[in-house]
């Protein structure tokens, strides 16, 4: 899991092409100047990651998508979005085996 940060802070816009930074999650949770629980975060991530695929799989064909989740001060996950065709190039960076794979999987579709 990536995490996108802000390149000002208190700014809520986290776009690479306007300056935000794609990083490790659990760097990025390990580092927040809030008191919070890193791996209950992770595990509300992955729980509440695995819900939404399962509820859009029930209504549209999906292979892969792209959440876009945020986490408030409390550590509270919070759902923004999901992409049908998200843009992983900053994922390349940030772990080689786990790109090969989402391009692996990209492939494979394609040829369907």
């Amino acid at each position: 899991m990536s995490a996108k940060v802000a390149s000002r802070r208190n700014s809520i816009v986290t776009n690479v092409a306007r300056g935000a930074k794609e990083v490790n999650v659990v760097k990025v949770l390990h580092g927040v100047d809030q008191p919070i629980n890193v791996l209950k975060v992770l595990r509300e991530l992955v729980d509440v990651s695995h819900q939404i695929v399962q509820v859009l799989d029930s209504h549209f064909p999906l292979q892969i998508v792209g959440l876009d989740m945020g986490i408030d001060r409390k550590g509270k996950v919070w759902f923004i979005e999901a992409n049908t065709k998200p843009d992983c190039t900053g994922m390349r960076k940030l772990d080689r085996k786990l790109y090969r794979k989402y391009l692996e999987a990209k492939k494979l579709i394609g040829k369907r």
